[in-house]
C-alpha cells in the first residue's frame, strides 16, 4: 500500500455530517457508532489494517457503520477486508460482469477439498458484501448495480461449487454419461429473484437440480444415485456455519413435489411431472427459471421442454383466477402471520408489482415470446411500448419498484437477515428513514403509502377485487343468475326475460336453455363454473343492448364454438369491455360473431377500443407484422404461417368493427382491407425468399435473394388490382420475373425459371396451406399467360409477347384492373410500360362490342342457373358486371386516343377520367358511379347481414334502368 494515501484509522470525533445529501445526523445515533468505529478501530490496530487518512473515507465509513451493523460487525471482526478494498480500489468502481465468476473459479481450483471451498466462499462472500452494502449505501453504485453484483456472484458459487464436487465424484465412481456417450452434469435452474438477476441483499437462493438421463455410471451406481450425492454434498456446503457467516441459504421448496419430492430429477421425470402434475402457482415460479450451473445445450434442452407448462399457445385468461387465488393465499398468510409491515407481500409491495407484469406473461407469453422475459422492469417496459398498458401505469409502478427494492436493501442490510418488515423501534425506523434520504419518518411514510396505494390500485383493477376478491365482472344479479341457475318454470322465466328487455321471450328462453345443455355435455368442471360466473353479467348486459334477441341468439353460437375451450369463456369472464364489444358487434352483424366462432383467438380483440375500432395504417401493420414475425425463429414456418393468418383475421376484424360501428364509407374499407393484402403479400414474398436461401444451403445464398427479389413482381387483378376488396375476397395475383442466365452461387448453377417458380410455389403454400390458426387467402393464378397450362412464373418478355399476339380480348379487359402490388423498381416500370402499351392499342370497336357483350352474356349466364326471383346485384343486367364491362370498353376503345385513360385501375377513377375527356358525360359517369357504389355498399352491407346478394326487384330500379339504357346506347 502506498504510505501517502493509507494509513491506521485513528480515534476521531465522529463526523456530524456524513450523508451524501448532508443530512444530519441524529444526536443519539452518536454513541452507537462511536462504540461501532471504537471496535473496528482496536481490530484494526491489532491486525495493522491501513486505511485513507480523508474526511470524505471516513464520512462513509460513518455512513455504512450507522446504515448497516452488519458492515460494522463485519469489519471489525476482519479488518483485513477494508484495507484489501482499499488497496484494489473496488470500493471506487463498478465490476465487470465476468470478474466476480473469475474470482470464484480462482477460489475452486485453489481449494483442497469441500470445506476448504466453502470457508474460501464465506470470506469471499464477507468481502463482497461489504463492498457492496458500503457503495449502495453511500450512492457510489445504483439498484441496478447492486442487484446484478448480488446474483452474479450466487451464480458463480451455485456454479464453481457443483464443477468441484462433480471433479470429485467423477474421480471416484467415473463420469456419468448420456445414452448416446455425452457427459452429463448436474444443471440448476435458479429461481425467483436470482432466475432474474434481482436477488436483494439477504436472500435465499430458490434452486432446482435436474440432470439429463438416468443411465449407469458405473456397474454399482446410476446417475440419479451420482447427482443426488453431488446435490447432497452441495447443500452441505453451502449449510456450513462460521465465524465469516453462511454462503447463502439454500430453498429447495420450488422442486416437484416439493420438501416431499426427490432432490434431483431427470429430464423426462420433471417433464412427466409439470404434464401431468404441474400446478397453477408453478407456471408462475418457472417464469423467472434461469439455468446457472450445467452444461448449455443441457440447460437449453430442459428450458425449451418446460417451456409449453408455463407458456400456453394461445391467450391464457385462467391465469387472471390462478393469480388471484394465488394473491388470495398470501392475503391470508400476511393477515395470519400479521405482516402488515412487509414491503414484499403486503397490499401495494413488490410482490403485487411481479404479479402485474406476469400476469400478461402467462396469458400472452406463449404467443408473443418477447414477453417471455425474467426481469419486471424489463417486461414493464415491454408491456407500455406494445400499448398494454398505459406509460403513465408503469412509470407509476417503475418507481414504486426502485423505492421498494432500495427500501428492502437498507431493512436487510442492517443485519445481513432476510426480512421484509419494517421495523416497529423508533431508533430503527429513524435509520430506515434516513438510509432511504429522509429526514422525517412522517415524510418517508408519507411517501412508501402513496407507492403501495398506486401499486395497489393498478393491481386491484387488473384482476377485480379487492384483495383478491372476485372480480366485478361476475357482479351477482339474481335475477339474472335465477333464470340461468333455475330455468325450470318456463313461464316465469320468459315473462322476466318480456320484463328486462327481450322482445321475443320464448326464442331468447331457447337460447339460453341450449347455451345451458352444452355446458352440462361439452364444458367440462372448469368451464362449467366459469360460465355459471359468465352467464349472469351476459345476459344482464345483453337485456340492455338495442337488439337483445338477436345478440344473445348469435353470441349462443359463439359460445358452442368455445364451450371446451376455457381460456376464451375466462376471457369474458374476467373483461366487462370484451363482453360489451362483443354484444355490439353481435347486434350488428352475424358475419362478425360467424368470424370470431372460426377464430376465437380474435376475441382478445374486444379488450382495447382504442384499438378495436381504429384500423391501422399500411405503415403500422408493416410495423406490427415485422414485430410480429420477428419473435419467431426462421426454421419454424408453421407458427409463421400461424402468426400470418391471426395477423390477416385481427387486422380485418379491426375494419368490420369500425365498418360496422362508425359507419366507415365503402371505398375506405376496401383501401384498409387491399392494404391488409398488400401487406401480407410484400412479407409472405420475403419470407418465400428467405426460405430459398436457406434451402440452397450455401453461404453465398443470401448474396442470390438481393438482386433476385428485385426482377421479381407480384400483380394483382381483379378486386386487388382495382383496390375494391371486400371480407371474403380471393387474390387473383399473377407472377413475373425479369432474371437472366442461371444464378450460380447456390450449388451447380440454378436456372432462373426454376428458382423464380420455386419462390412462388413457397409463395402459395403460404398463402394458401391450411394452419390452426386458418388459411390466409384462396388464391387465383389462372390470369396468367395461357391461363392453368401455362407456366407458374412467366418472363417479363414472355408476358409482353403473350398479351400483344396471343391474348384474348377478356385478357385485356384483365389487365386494365392488373397493377403491380410487389415488385423491384425496373420491372414495375417495365410491366406498367407493358400494360399501358396494350391497353392503347387501336382497336376495332365493333369487334370490341361484340366480344365484351358476348363475355358478359356467358358470365350471366354461368352465375344465374337458378330462377330468377330478384335483382342480383352482381349479375343481372344493369347490375355491377355491366357497369366493370362497360368501364373496360371504354379503356380499351379509348385510350389510344386518350392515353389518360389507361392510368387508373379502379371503377370510379376510370369512370372520372372519361368524363374529363368527354367520352362520356358528367352525368353518365356521376350516375354509373352512385350506381355502382350503391351497389357495392348493399352487396357490402348484405354480405356482413349474412344474406345473398338477391334483392327485391325493385330497390335499385333507378341506378339499374340508367346502367342499361347506357350499356345499349354504348354496347
Amino acid at each position: 500500500m502506498k504510505n501517502t494515501i493509507i494509513r491506521r484509522l485513528v480515534p476521531v470525533p465522529v463526523p456530524k455530517y456524513f450523508f451524501k445529501d448532508d443530512c444530519a445526523i441524529m444526536d443519539f445515533f452518536e454513541g452507537e457508532l462511536s462504540i461501532r468505529i471504537h471496535n473496528f478501530e482496536d481490530s484494526a490496530k491489532t491486525s495493522d489494517a491501513l486505511y485513507p487518512d480523508s474526511p470524505d473515507f471516513r464520512k462513509r465509513m460513518a455512513a455504512a457503520f450507522t446504515s448497516s451493523g452488519f458492515i460494522a460487525r463485519t469489519l471489525a471482526r476482519h479488518p483485513s477486508i477494508i484495507s484489501d478494498l482499499v488497496e484494489s480500489r473496488d470500493l471506487d468502481q463498478s465490476y465487470e460482469t465476468d470478474r466476480l465468476f473469475e474470482t470464484v473459479k480462482k477460489i475452486r481450483l485453489c481449494s483442497k477439498n469441500q470445506d476448504d471451498l466453502g470457508s474460501n466462499l464465506r470470506k469471499l462472500r464477507a468481502r463482497e458484501y461489504v463492498r457492496i452494502a458500503w457503495r449502495d449505501i453511500n450512492g457510489l453504485a445504483d439498484l441496478d448495480e447492486t442487484l446484478r453484483d448480488l446474483s452474479l456472484l450466487a451464480e458463480a458459487c451455485v456454479d464453481q461449487v457443483c464443477e468441484f464436487i462433480f471433479g470429485e465424484l467423477a474421480l471416484r465412481y467415473g463420469y456419468p454419461k448420456r445414452s448416446d456417450g455425452r457427459i452429463q452434469k448436474l444443471l440448476v435452474l435458479g429461481m425467483g429473484k436470482l432466475g432474474a438477476r434481482e436477488l436483494n441483499f439477504s436472500s435465499d437462493i430458490d434452486l432446482i437440480f435436474a440432470y439429463p438421463e438416468n443411465t449407469w455410471v458405473n456397474e454399482d451406481i446410476t446417475s440419479d444415485e451420482f447427482f443426488t450425492k453431488l446435490a447432497r454434498s452441495f447443500l452441505k456446503v453451502f449449510a456450513e456455519n462460521s465465524p465469516e457467516g453462511l454462503l447463502f441459504r439454500v430453498d429447495m421448496r420450488l422442486r416437484p413435489y416439493g420438501d416431499a419430492g426427490p432432490i434431483v430429477m431427470s429430464f423426462s421425470s420433471m417433464e412427466d411431472y409439470y404434464q401431468t402434475q404441474g400446478r397453477e402457482w408453478e407456471r408462475y415460479a418457472l417464469i423467472k427459471a434461469r439455468v446457472v450451473a450445467g452444461q448449455p445445450d443441457d440447460g437449453e434442452e430442459l428450458t425449451d421442454m418446460l417451456r409449453p407448462f408455463v407458456y400456453r399457445r394461445y391467450f391464457d385468461y385462467s391465469t387472471f383466477e390462478a393469480i388471484r387465488d394465488l394473491k388470495k393465499s398470501i392475503a391470508s398468510e400476511v393477515q395470519r402471520k400479521q405482516l402488515s409491515r412487509n414491503i414484499k407481500l403486503g397490499a401495494g409491495g413488490i410482490r403485487e408489482i411481479e404479479f402485474f407484469g406476469q400476469v400478461f406473461q402467462l396469458l400472452r407469453g406463449g404467443v408473443e415470446s418477447e414477453l417471455q422475459e425474467r426481469s419486471i422492469l424489463k417486461i414493464l417496459k415491454i408491456l407500455s411500448l406494445r400499448n398494454y398498458i398505459p406509460d403513465s401505469v408503469r412509470q407509476e409502478l417503475e418507481s414504486a419498484y426502485y423505492f421498494f427494492r432500495n427500501l428492502e436493501h437498507r431493512i436487510q442490510q442492517v443485519e445481513d437477515r432476510q426480512t421484509h418488515d419494517l421495523p416497529e423501534n423508533e431508533l430503527e425506523k429513524l435509520r430506515i428513514c434516513i438510509g432511504m434520504g429522509f429526514s422525517d419518518y412522517g415524510d418517508f411514510s408519507e411517501v412508501l403509502e402513496i407507492h403501495q396505494a398506486k401499486v395497489h390500485n393498478h393491481f386491484r383493477c387488473l384482476l377485480g377485487g379487492e384483495n383478491g376478491e372476485e372480480s366485478d365482472i361476475c357482479a351477482k344479479t339474481e335475477i339474472f343468475e335465477g333464470i340461468w341457475q333455475h330455468p325450470e318454470n318456463r313461464d316465469a322465466t320468459m315473462e322476466i326475460l318480456g320484463n328486462t328487455g327481450f322482445k321475443d321471450p320464448e326464442n331468447s328462453f331457447s337460447n339460453i336453455i341450449y347455451i345451458r345443455e352444452l355446458s352440462l355435455k361439452q364444458a367440462g368442471e372448469k368451464g362449467k363454473l366459469k360460465l355459471d360466473r359468465l352467464m349472469p353479467t351476459l345476459l344482464k348486459k345483453i337485456s340492455e343492448s338495442d337488439f337483445p334477441d338477436t345478440a344473445l341468439s348469435r353470441i349462443a353460437d359463439l359460445l358452442k364454438a368455445i364451450m371446451q375451450r376455457t381460456c376464451y369463456i375466462a376471457l369474458l369472464q374476467e373483461n366487462l369491455v370484451s363482453v360489451d364489444n362483443l354484444i355490439k358487434l353481435a347486434s350488428a352483424s352475424p358475419w362478425i360473431v360467424n368470424f370470431l366462432s372460426r377464430h376465437p383467438v380474435l376475441l382478445d380483440e374486444l379488450l382495447d377500443p382504442r384499438t378495436l375500432y381504429s384500423p391501422p395504417s399500411k405503415e403500422e401493420l408493416r410495423e406490427d407484422l415485422g414485430y410480429r414475425l420477428g419473435q419467431i425463429d426462421d426454421e419454424n414456418m408453421e407458427l409463421q404461417m400461424e402468426t400470418l393468418c391471426v395477423f390477416k383475421q385481427s387486422r380485418i376484424l379491426r375494419v368490420a368493427a369500425a365498418d360496422i360501428t362508425a359507419s366507415y364509407p365503402l371505398m375506405r374499407v376496401s383501401d384498409h382491407l387491399t392494404e391488409i393484402a398488400e401487406t401480407l403479400l410484400e412479407t409472405v414474398l420475403e419470407l418465400s425468399f428467405r426460405q430459398i436461401a436457406k434451402r440452397l444451403a450455401a453461404p453465398e445464398s443470401l448474396a442470390i435473394v438481393e438482386p433476385a427479389i428485385n426482377s421479381f413482381a407480384i400483380i394483382g387483378y381483379g378486386k386487388l388490382g382495382g383496390l375494391e376488396l371486400g371480407y371474403g375476397s380471393d387474390l387473383d395475383i399473377v407472377f413475373l420475373h425479369q432474371g437472366e442466365g442461371e444464378y450460380s452461387k447456390g450449388f451447380d448453377g440454378i436456372d432462373t425459371s426454376y428458382f423464380f417458380t420455386r419462390v412462388a410455389q413457397i409463395m402459395i403454400h403460404f398463402l394458401t396451406t391450411h394452419s390452426n390458426a386458418g388459411t390466409l387467402y384462396e388464391v387465383d393464378t389462372r390470369l396468367r399467360p395461357s391461363g392453368s397450362a401455362g407456366v407458374l412464373v412467366s418472363h417479363i418478355n414472355g408476358f409482353e409477347d403473350y398479351l400483344l399476339n396471343q391474348a384474348w380480348t377478356w385478357e385485356h379487359q384483365a389487365i386494365v384492373r392488373a397493377r403491380v402490388i410487389v415488385g423491384g423498381k425496373d420491372i414495375s416500370e417495365r410491366f406498367n410500360d407493358i400494360r399501358k402499351r396494350i391497353l392503347c392499342i387501336k382497336r376495332d370497336v365493333p369487334s370490341l362490342k361484340k366480344e365484351i357483350t358476348e363475355m358478359s352474356e356467358k358470365i350471366r349466364t354461368h352465375n344465374r342457373k337458378k330462377p330468377v326471383s330478384g335483382f342480383h346485384l352482381k349479375y343481372d343486367k344493369g347490375g355491377i358486371v355491366d357497369i366493370e364491362f362497360f368501364v373496360q370498353y371504354l379503356v380499351l376503345a379509348y385510350s389510344n386516343a386518350y392515353p389518360e385513360m389507361s392510368i387508373w385501375t379502379d371503377n370510379v377513377r376510370i369512370l372520372e377520367t372519361a368524363a374529363k375527356t368527354g367520352i362520356i358525360s358528367e352525368e353518365t359517369s356521376l350516375c354509373l358511379k352512385k350506381a355502382y357504389l350503391s351497389y357495392r355498399i348493399e352487396v357490402h352491407k348484405r354480405d356482413l347481414l349474412g344474406l345473398d346478394h338477391e334483392v327485391e326487384e325493385d330497390i335499385f330500379s333507378e341506378h339499374r334502368a340508367f346502367v342499361i339504357k347506357t350499356w345499349n346506347e354504348y354496347l
